[in-house]
């Protein structure tokens, strides 16, 4: 048995009663809390224990998660500026009459001057005397205004591009060091030295998976592909999400380990590997795995799915999955539990409307909604969950018996466009029995192209443990 800070693991005062406790003196605390030789420290959005990065280092930490931000800054957390007290990215700001580059700085637009871009009286009642001045003059010294003109569009055009060039590299500095904070700071890094390489277990679009040991213990290390555009941002993103998970059903986070140019993502091992591996080698091998995935195997890899999902979508705010499929479901060895994994696609709601946007996930599992870049929101995992239901009951792929084209794009596309329309992976004729005819009710009810017709997954539970 280990201890933490003194205190056995599995003593209700470990990690200052708030955490658990992993490892010898590592505690897994709650994202407000910062693990520190077995104690869980109070943090205040990220900070560590030095003054200077507390609120951001752009106000005074108050209270747990709560700051009075220094003049010129914003927000809960103090990361955004602003100029007179409006956010920068505000519709409302510098008067509309400009942009925000810097702290109370505006960038102004057309005859808008001062601090704060505000419109000068004298310019309404002499516009009209001006423009009549400025037509005879122009008729005068056309030589002459044309190259003015020229020469001050040129230079307005400069200006714009560089004001615009100075906001997009403050939000970018911004981004990272906001990223920067929330991996470096939250005391889940990794030394490399820790890391045990054992064995490759698969590669998807954003990284290799390899299983390892970490302090003795089996993990799952994920490699995030160097070559990927948008790597560092699901890097970052996912591990966001990981560290705050903690649920049976949802794979461990364990930390994170970033050497010279590479990112590591470290999770607990599932040694069964992923449903879609099980799924196809079944298909593939003898009678005696066929026997083991009995329909009551099947209703128990999906209840537990269905328990993690209902955990995601009762955050606050709901986090969506976005790309719930077979190779995001892992197994243990004997396949009597699941869990779900790979955050790297998922988002949390908005705060005021749960409604998302975008076009994201693999495209046989996604929801006629978001394959018309409709707004939507986590009942999209709910249709994801009725094709895997489809594919671990039929125990193929939901689209393997479609005409393929030459052109896999194409492919693509007549499936997409096939999903709008109402059509379905095709369901054989079959005698099936009554408890199979309850599966596949729910099933079809789960793909439903109403959105509000779809059960959420606290109803699904419910169905799926009466079949």
């Amino acid at each position: 048995m280990w201890y933490c800070n003194n205190t056995l693991f599995n003593s209700s005062s470990v990690c200052s009663g708030v955490g658990s406790c992993r490892f010898p003196d590592i505690c897994i605390c709650p994202s407000n809390y910062k693990s520190d030789k077995g104690v869980c420290h109070p943090i205040c959005f990220g900070a560590d224990d030095s003054k200077e990065k507390v609120c951001s280092g752009n106000g005074k930490c108050i209270a747990p998660n709560q700051c009075v931000c220094n003049e010129g800054w914003v927000g809960e957390s103090c990361r955004q500026w602003s100029c007179y007290g409006i956010y920068a990215n505000d519709s409302s700001v510098c008067n509309n009459r400009g942009r925000c580059v810097q702290h109370n700085v505006c960038e102004c637009f057309n005859y808008s001057l001062g601090n704060n871009c505000y419109f000068p009286g004298w310019a309404v009642i002499t516009a009209p005397l001006l423009t009549a001045s400025l037509f005879l003059f122009v008729f005068i010294c056309i030589p002459i205004t044309c190259t003015a003109c020229k020469h001050y569009k040129k230079v307005r055009k400069q200006n714009k591009a560089e004001a615009d060039m100075k906001y997009l590299l403050l939000n970018e500095k911004l981004r990272i060091a906001e990223s920067n904070l929330e991996i470096v700071d939250s005391g889940w890094l990794i030394k490399m030295d820790d890391l045990k390489f054992v064995d490759r277990i698969s590669e998807g679009n954003f990284g290799i998976v390899f299983k390892g040991e970490y302090r003795c213990s089996p993990v799952a290390i994920k490699k995030i592909k160097d070559d990927t555009r948008f790597s560092s941002v699901e890097f970052e993103h996912e591990i966001s999400v990981l560290k705050s998970l903690h649920h049976p059903n949802v794979v461990l986070f364990l930390g994170v380990c970033v050497h010279d140019d590479y990112k590591f993502i470290v999770t607990e091992y599932m040694d069964g590997q992923s449903l879609e591996h099980v799924v196809i080698s079944n298909k593939r091998s003898s009678k005696r795995l066929h026997q083991i995935l009995s329909l009551d195997k099947k209703i128990n890899i999906l209840s537990d799915v269905t328990r993690g999902m209902i955990y995601l979508h009762s955050l606050d705010p709901p986090l969506c999955h976005r790309d719930l499929k077979p190779s995001n479901i892992l197994l243990d060895k004997n396949m009597y539990t699941a869990k779900v994994a790979d955050f790297g696609s998922s988002r949390r709601a908005n705060l005021n409307n749960n409604n998302m946007t975008g076009y994201v996930g693999t495209l046989t599992y996604m929801s006629p909604e978001v394959i018309m870049s409709e707004q939507y929101d986590t009942s999209c995992d709910v249709y994801s969950f009725g094709i895997v239901m489809y594919e671990l009951f039929f125990e193929t792929k939901a689209y393997s018996t479609f005409e393929m084209e030459q052109n896999e794009f194409m492919n693509m596309f007549h499936i997409g466009i096939g999903v709008t329309k109402g059509n379905r992976p095709v369901i054989p004729n079959h005698n099936y029995s009554e408890r199979e005819l309850k599966y596949l009710t729910l099933m079809k009810q789960c793909w439903g192209g109403d959105v509000n017709s779809r059960p959420c997954f606290s109803n699904i539970i419910q169905e799926i443990t009466m079949i």
